[in-house]
């Protein structure tokens, strides 16, 4: 907010999560539109396409299966939810600041509203989700009367690495970074099996975590398996273009030249660092290595990371337009029901 308002603004957060007020009648209220996004979910083909990918990749792990069973979410009462609020800063927690105000005038303003106790409670374990790793690739597919299929294509891969940061950015601009990209230009532009097609090869957000690729297509139903296949047949079979690969490491050089970094993603970006325990802003090093790489180093990240990996494809669409012994020369279909995913 404001600057002139931060220690107005500071005692009103807290005094809101100190003392959080809320009648038995608005929790009422809430509950009612919970359960009914719950049900809504359960025709929405992008929510039941998202709990797909998840069952399909983490199984029980899945947040769907995850959460809060309908029954003891409606046992949940005021008193009940307000005692979390007022635990929350019970716990290890970091305050981080942009401003203008001179850090001895920050900690004293913090000090004055800002009382713990004398010791904190560690914040439990991060928990790592690791997706399943099939010794072929397998398909789910779950049946829904529609015109187009959403299909979506995972595997996981190796734990975060920041020393192949710089490969990675160069493949994913070249693979599937915009309308110029192989996924694009090849699946929906050249061959037309796909409204929107997109891929990427995504770096984990903390340390340890592992990092994974991901394809996405939306395909008329009748041309799903030739999108799969096709899809599939690019990842593992990567179109080498000297000149469009020049054109997409250019094009991230001048996005690193002129997208400064805003003061409303300062704090996000410090602390997506921190949680990858990089040195702060490690923008300047992966600059450098991206402006001396050659399309070898792409390459080499693709043959070692991404090349003939089982993978794990999952599909919503109508089954009396999709060609499921196609798709089973791909991989394993396995039929999943809704009551599996929710």
């Amino acid at each position: 907010g404001l600057e002139e308002n931060f220690e107005a603004s500071l005692a009103l957060m807290l005094d809101y999560v100190q003392h959080p007020e809320a009648s038995q009648s608005t929790l009422d209220e809430l509950l009612k539109i919970i359960l009914v996004n719950r049900q809504d979910a359960r025709k929405n083909p992008r929510s039941i396409h998202s709990a797909l990918v998840q069952y399909n990749m983490y199984g029980p792990e899945s947040s769907y299966l995850r959460m809060t069973p309908n029954a003891a979410l409606q046992q949940s009462t005021v008193a009940e939810l307000h005692g979390m609020i007022k635990n929350l800063f019970s716990y290890e927690h970091t305050i981080s600041y942009t401003g203008q105000m001179p850090l001895e005038e920050l900690v004293e303003t913090l000090q004055k509203h800002y009382s713990l106790s004398a010791t904190l409670k560690p914040a439990p374990p991060y928990q790592f989700l690791k997706t399943r790793r099939p010794e072929q690739t397998e398909i789910m597919f779950v049946h829904k009367e529609m015109a187009q299929a959403q299909v979506r294509i995972d595997f996981g891969s190796d734990i975060f690495d920041e020393a192949i940061n710089p490969a990675i950015q160069l493949y994913n601009g070249y693979f599937g970074g915009d309308m110029s990209s192989i996924v694009f230009q090849e699946l929906r532009e050249a061959r037309a099996l796909a409204y929107s097609a997109d891929g990427a090869y995504v770096s984990g957000g903390r340390k340890l975590d592992e990092n994974r690729m991901v394809g996405v297509i939306t395909t008329q139903a009748d041309k799903t398996s030739d999108a799969v296949a096709a899809f599939i047949d690019l990842m593992d079979n990567l179109p080498e273009s000297a000149e469009r690969f020049d054109a997409s490491r250019q094009s991230i050089l001048n996005r690193y030249r002129t997208s400064k970094l805003g003061f409303r993603s300062v704090l996000g970006a410090v602390r997506s660092w921190e949680r990858l325990e990089l040195p702060i802003d490690p923008r300047r090093q992966r600059y450098e290595k991206i402006r001396q790489a050659d399309m070898g180093l792409m390459l080499d990240f693709h043959s070692g990371v991404i090349q003939g990996r089982p993978k794990l494809i999952s599909i919503v669409g109508d089954s009396r337009k999709i060609d499921l012994t196609a798709l089973a020369e791909l991989g394993r279909v396995t039929e999943v029901s809704l009551d599996q995913l929710f």
